[in-house]
């Protein structure tokens, strides 16, 4: 039972929930999660059909004109506001049809991790950085030895 459930933790993509907690759309988190699968890469090309079926949005938003507007020109704008990475999208067509859409992405520039150290943390802070079921002095015994590290 050990190596399946070994498995199930490094055959996901992780993230710091820091990341998106600032993020407003369920759009921009979903996209972010998408994009990040693909770190390594840098780029990634998703069909409409597909981002659709992933958004939960077959009926709605019909015309790829709103789907733009209202999904993923906000969803990139929250990304690269508030996220670590730099966002660019690009359509590709089919004849006049939009069929896919290309996101190149990167970390940003300058970006560095928060160093728990340069502040006191207050209990809401901490419970943030806490791993599930995890005490407060636990999780701030973790943070400083990782800080050391």
């Amino acid at each position: 039972m050990l190596p399946y459930l070994a498995e199930l933790k490094e055959q996901f993509t992780g993230y710091a929930l820091a990341d998106v907690i600032r993020m407003t759309s369920t759009y921009a988190i979903r996209l972010f999660e998408l994009l990040i699968q693909y770190s390594a890469v840098g780029q990634r090309e998703i069909a409409v059909e597909d981002l659709r079926r992933w958004f939960r949005l077959e009926d709605t938003y019909p015309l790829m004109s709103e789907l733009r507007r209202r999904v993923i020109e906000p969803a990139v704008s929250q990304i690269n506001e508030h996220g670590p990475l730099t966002v660019k999208w690009t359509p590709r067509k089919s004849g006049r049809t939009v069929t896919h859409f290309v996101f190149t992405f990167a970390p940003k520039k300058g970006a560095v991790k928060q160093n728990v150290s340069a502040k006191v943390l207050t209990e809401y802070e901490l419970s943030k950085l806490a791993r599930p079921g995890e005490s407060y002095a636990d999780a701030l015994k973790r943070l400083k030895v990782s800080m050391k590290q």
